[in-house]
């Protein structure tokens, strides 16, 4: 596919002397001096430069409605400080001069007040300055980090360079033809700035609520929509209905890209994370760019979460078990984190089995193995798992794609375990209790509440570097038996659609 660019490339506009208002979804800039002005083939704005920065609308106040040049940080914004990472003295204040190689990322916040998880923003906008108009059908630059700005000579991403052909994809359509996204759709859901490079659980308050979900499972489910939908056979046979919709997922890979390349990066944390990968790797195919598939494809641990929230190689279970390296800051050991998490259900709900048998989390297929990750993940492994080899290589992510065919075909991982399980009384004062948090006890109307009291002497460590088995089998061996194979193809954060093309392809 190549798509025809007259849909979207809309030109350089010259500008006179008087200042230039550049409007984009209710935000503005005013600048005064630019050469030439016009659109990227995605639809945001560039300018030519130097020029001077007027004016931005809605205006910053001191606290929302902030104006960054060329964002640079992963941790600070001067965006709003309801977002995580404020730093007032990242806004720039006005005039300004700007120059070739300047993005101006301009936010417009939500009302003043508390917000739902501190999602500050409303929408945002990026300008860029350029020292020359760009060619046309050229994507915008990332608007993270200066150093892959294009210079006078050229090296911009082309739409004409997208080839959808490139992905060699082989699915079958499913029966259901209302499960299918519309072109629409993937156009409105990522037509505008993926502001997203604030690193861990602070990036779900900087995401603009009219730009993007603020939840990564919600991202990781629509950005699997989008691939998939651009792997079905009317993508070709019907570029131009296609093309606004390819351009716009295209150009979120290389955001993702700008910002990887930057420093940034969505290491495992629950469902907050995922789905940022697939649209990096699938830039990098239909571009046909070799250094954004190398990019996806040696991206280094810690990158991106569908690579590190599992167990690729536990040390005693013949699969890919779920859970992730403790990095947080704690007093107590790994270890002993991942106990209070299974006794208490607060805590590190992530951590992995430190033992290496069974799945990890509070208990297998529980929090947010369930909610959000396992089901989810459908719809970013299935483009890469068997839909397109050279998205799979891409992506790199073979015990992602195991563990996932896993869960499908089985559920959650609790045997062979030979550790014993936490112990505690029942609800109904029956007396003492084992197994899974909250499980049934007593005559049938308790549930188990666990403590840490027998932490180290009924259950936990062995002080030779495994567990304190378990000798008494009358109820199963291990920890929780009961839950072998529980949940199987089960969750939440799914989509109609990924279901769907899981099914055709069965």
């Amino acid at each position: 596919m190549r798509p025809e660019l007259s849909l979207l490339a809309l030109g350089c506009v010259l500008v006179a002397g008087e200042p230039l208002t550049i409007t984009q979804y209710n935000v503005s800039l005013t600048v005064s001096g630019a050469g030439a002005s016009g659109r990227f083939v995605n639809g945001d704005w560039w300018i030519v430069g130097p020029a001077t920065l007027e004016a931005a609308l809605p205006a910053f106040d001191g606290l929302r409605n902030g104006l960054e040049v060329s964002p640079a940080s992963v941790e600070q914004q001067g965006f709003d400080h309801r977002v995580a990472g404020w730093n007032a003295s990242r806004t720039a204040r006005l005039p300004l001069i700007v120059n070739p190689g300047d993005r101006l990322v301009k936010a417009a916040s939500q009302p003043p007040g508390p917000v739902q998880h501190r999602v500050g923003l409303r929408t945002a906008i990026v300008v860029t300055v350029l020292s020359a108009p760009p060619p046309d059908g050229a994507f915008r630059p990332p608007y993270f980090g200066r150093s892959m700005m294009p210079g006078p000579s050229g090296d911009y991403w082309l739409a004409s360079d997208a080839n959808l052909s490139r992905l060699e994809a082989r699915p079958v359509v499913p029966s259901d033809a209302s499960a299918i996204p519309g072109w629409s759709w993937l156009a409105g859901r990522f037509g505008r700035l993926q502001l997203d490079h604030l690193k861990g659980y602070a990036s779900r308050s900087l995401h603009p609520s009219e730009n993007m979900p603020n939840y990564g499972a919600d991202i990781a489910r629509d950005t699997g929509d989008g691939a998939m939908r651009l792997m079905l056979p009317d993508a070709l046979t019907n570029a131009s209905a296609a093309l606004p919709g390819l351009v716009a997922y295209l150009q979120m890979g290389l955001d993702v890209y700008g910002i990887l390349s930057h420093g940034g990066s969505w290491p495992a944390n629950g469902g907050h994370e995922n789905g940022r990968k697939l649209p990096l790797a699938f830039a990098g195919v239909v571009l046909g760019d070799p250094s954004i598939v190398a990019a996806s494809r040696d991206a280094a641990p810690g990158a991106f979460s569908e690579s590190d929230e599992l167990q690729g190689r536990p040390a005693n279970a013949p699969v890919v078990l779920f859970g992730q390296d403790d990095l947080t800051p704690s007093s107590v050991s790994a270890e002993e984190e991942y106990w209070r998490v299974v006794t208490t259900g607060d805590g590190f709900r992530t951590g992995r089995d430190p033992y290496g048998w069974i799945d990890g989390g509070a208990f297998p297929s529980s929090y947010y193995q369930f909610c959000c990750t396992s089901e989810m993940w459908k719809g970013t492994s299935l483009p890469m798992r068997n839909l397109s080899a050279p998205l799979g290589a891409a992506g790199n992510l073979p015990s992602f794609h195991e563990y996932v065919d896993r869960w499908v075909a089985f559920g959650a991982w609790a045997q062979p375990d030979p550790c014993a399980p936490p112990t505690g009384l029942c609800s109904d004062g029956s007396g003492p209790c084992a197994g899974f948090l909250h499980s049934p006890c007593g005559a049938g109307n308790g549930t188990c509440a666990l403590s840490m009291d027998g932490y180290g002497k009924a259950f936990g460590p062995d002080g030779k570097g495994g567990c304190i088995p378990d000798t008494d089998p009358s109820d199963g061996t291990g920890r929780f038996p009961s839950l072998h194979g529980a949940a199987r193809d089960q969750g939440d954060y799914v989509s109609a659609f990924a279901q769907a093309m899981w099914r055709a392809q069965e």
